[in-house]
């Protein structure tokens, strides 16, 4: 991880503010609530009903592809995107060098919009250059992909 995560908002959520969880390369992985997947359903289901798609920001407080983490959290989201049609998920990760072995056999999903996320010139020409890549990588390629500049901590050209 780079300087654009010394003020993490997820760290300040999470360990400083609600004491849910400890923070950085050492500290246990805990996984989310199972509310907070029931959640996921829910909201499907009212999508469906009212006849509208939703989106989700997923994993807004961690990063699904983090090496650290257990990969049957992985296999149980992938489970949950497909069971979830009317929910379009946002996955934003900055790790998308681990994208091509983590993603689930079957990727891209049809509602998953992968991006990255980037603070600084470097981050960001490595990281977008990587996620262009995966467009021309059908296996790796998501159905939409998106880019995020919120830990920006210096000035960067996204040309």
């Amino acid at each position: 991880m780079g300087p654009e995560c010394d003020n993490c908002y997820a760290e300040n959520w999470t360990a400083l503010r609600f004491h849910k969880a400890e923070w950085g390369h050492h500290a246990d992985r805990v996984r989310s609530a199972q509310s907070t997947w029931t959640r996921c359903l829910s909201q499907d289901r009212k999508a469906a009903k009212d006849g509208v798609r939703r989106r989700i920001f997923c994993s807004e407080l961690s990063d699904v592809f983090d090496n650290k983490a257990p990969d049957e959290w992985r296999h149980d989201l992938w489970a949950l995107i497909r069971q979830c049609r009317n929910l379009d998920w946002l996955i934003l990760t900055k790790r998308i060098q681990n994208v091509p072995k983590m993603a689930p056999h079957d990727w891209p999903l049809p509602n998953v919009w992968l991006g990255v996320t980037a603070g600084t010139q470097v981050g960001w020409d490595r990281d977008v250059v990587l996620l262009r890549k995966t467009r021309q990588q059908s296996a790796l390629s998501a159905s939409s992909q998106c880019s995020s500049r919120s830990a920006q901590i210096s000035p960067a050209s996204i040309g």
